[in-house]
């Protein structure tokens, strides 16, 4: 080897098995396992998607054969059936989905109002992202900065 010692780094190692196509700890547990989840999360929200299509397509496909009444239950029915399948799909998600389902359960023209009320359980249902131990150590600090603020302002 011409005499000269070269040394190959872990950081240099990682870099040529991705170059190379091998497997290596980035592949594993890194960059390529985000990827992954990235790829279910948006496959799951597709999922819902075409499961409300489809609600709305079998919709369609039964108002021919019902008369004015029978079809505005079975929209109600439909819209209601829709709105469940978005909040079950969106609180599993949790994260962004579940944020985008609390945003459109407060917008009234927005959506039916069978669905709003099927997503308006999302609101209570995030569940508490901060171990109690650090609530009982930042509450205090809370309301004591709002008493200073409230007695500031009169």
């Amino acid at each position: 080897m011409n005499g000269q010692v070269t040394s190959i780094t872990k950081h240099d190692r990682i870099r040529r098995s991705v170059i190379e196509g091998r497997g290596g700890a980035v592949r594993s547990g890194g960059l390529m396992a985000k990827n992954r989840e990235a790829v279910k999360r948006a496959l799951q929200m597709a999922s819902m998607t075409a499961g409300v299509t489809g609600s709305y397509l079998g919709y369609f496909a039964q108002r021919i054969f019902l008369d004015e009444n029978a079809r505005q239950r079975a929209l109600k029915q439909t819209h209601a059936k829709a709105g469940r399948r978005m909040t079950a799909r969106m609180a599993k998600l949790r994260g962004p989905a579940m944020k985008l389902g609390q945003t459109l359960s407060l917008q009234a023209g927005l959506l039916p109002d069978e669905a709003l009320a099927e997503l308006t359980s999302l609101q209570m249902s995030a569940h508490l992202c901060m171990h109690l131990s650090c609530v009982r150590c930042s509450a205090p600090n809370f309301l004591a900065n709002q008493s200073r603020c409230s007695s500031s302002s009169r």
